[in-house]
């Protein structure tokens, strides 16, 4: 769908602004997780990586978007990495109370993975350059609505977990929002390709994909400060 010089250009201003956003989304995941090693915030940091990754692939696509397979191996990564951050998320909230530890170390290391076969599969889309590949723009569709499942049940385990938690809970009580900016972007996206939703709907795909993870940067940078905090206070007393 065509748009002007200015339209196309505010889609990948906002598209690029996420990128190191949600990079140092990750990056302060993991100082909460090196002196928390627990899932007692959101879910787990890979999740949020792979979320980076398809983020990192569609600015590219946003800067080359006629680029042949190039653009399409591109989008193809950027739908499967985007899908499988959402599905460690909600895997690790339905696994939060079963062995904990032992999914934990395994999620990491099934992620390390993860990123490995995405590297080799984006190498292999781009030399095999397989016919048909560029119906992952007729399948975005599919992924959207997948996500917006995995969404509705990720929104649903951290209602619960609010409802359950005691004490402090700040940080649960921005969670809700931050995820349900993620879905509403999803929704967003199956309105501007499906029903036609116009130019507004798919850079408001941006906007709250964009806010959402600005929420996610305060909740983890605040959960950064008081983990490190505690883990101080309790050097001390050692």
């Amino acid at each position: 769908m065509p748009y002007s010089v200015l339209e196309s250009n505010i889609l990948t201003i906002f598209g690029l602004v996420t990128i190191p956003v949600a990079i140092a989304l990750v990056a302060i995941f993991f100082i909460v997780y090196r002196y928390q090693r627990s899932l007692s915030l959101l879910g787990l940091p890979v999740g949020f990586l792979f979320l980076a990754i398809s983020y990192t692939y569609l600015g590219i696509h946003l800067l080359y978007p006629y680029s042949g397979s190039l653009s399409a191996s591109l989008m193809w990564l950027r739908v499967a990495t985007q899908t499988w951050g959402f599905t460690l998320i909600a895997i690790s909230y339905f696994s939060k109370s079963r062995a904990q530890m032992k999914l934990k170390y395994g999620f990491l290391s099934l992620s390390l993975l993860s990123i490995a076969i995405v590297v080799c599969l984006f190498a292999a889309l781009l030399v095999i350059n397989p016919a048909g590949m560029a119906s992952v723009y007729a399948d975005n569709s599919l992924f959207a609505a997948v996500n917006l499942i995995i969404l509705t049940f990720i929104l649903a385990c951290v209602f619960r977990k609010i409802k359950l938690a005691s004490g402090k809970s700040s940080g649960l009580l921005a969670a809700p929002a931050a995820f349900g900016l993620l879905w509403l972007g999803q929704l967003l996206f199956l309105l501007w390709d499906n029903f036609n939703g116009g130019y507004f709907s798919l850079l408001g795909t941006e906007i709250v994909r964009l806010i959402s993870l600005v929420i996610f940067v305060f909740i983890y940078y605040s959960a950064s400060k008081e983990v490190s905090t505690v883990d101080k206070q309790q050097t001390q007393q050692g």
